[in-house]
Order: C-alpha cells, then sequence, then structure tokens
C-alpha cells in the first residue's frame, strides 16, 4: 500500500482486511482492524476471521 491510501484506510470507521484471494493470505489491516485482532498480516484469514463453532 502507500502513504495516501494507508491514511485513508487507517481513519475510516469500519474493519478493512485485505486478503488474497487464491491464498487466503492476510495483507493488510488497517488501524481498527489491527486494534480488534491484532497483527495478522501473513497468516490464513480463516484463523481468525471464520465462525467458529462452539
Amino acid at each position: 500500500m502507500n502513504e495516501i491510501s494507508d491514511l485513508i484506510l487507517d481513519n475510516i470507521e469500519a474493519l478493512v482486511v485485505i486478503i488474497d484471494f487464491e491464498t487466503h493470505e492476510v495483507l493488510y489491516l488497517n488501524k481498527k482492524a489491527n486494534k480488534i485482532y491484532g497483527n495478522k498480516i501473513g497468516e490464513q484469514c480463516r484463523t481468525f476471521l471464520h465462525y467458529k463453532k462452539k
């Protein structure tokens, strides 16, 4: 990402997680998503985004 897009994405009131469609690897989290999930860049999205059955 670049400075301008980081600035925009970090200052919106939404969780932003960008994932590689083929590998399901997390490529980017904005500040709000990072605050909730922690730094998950490089991990598989299924490790924290998918619903977990009780």
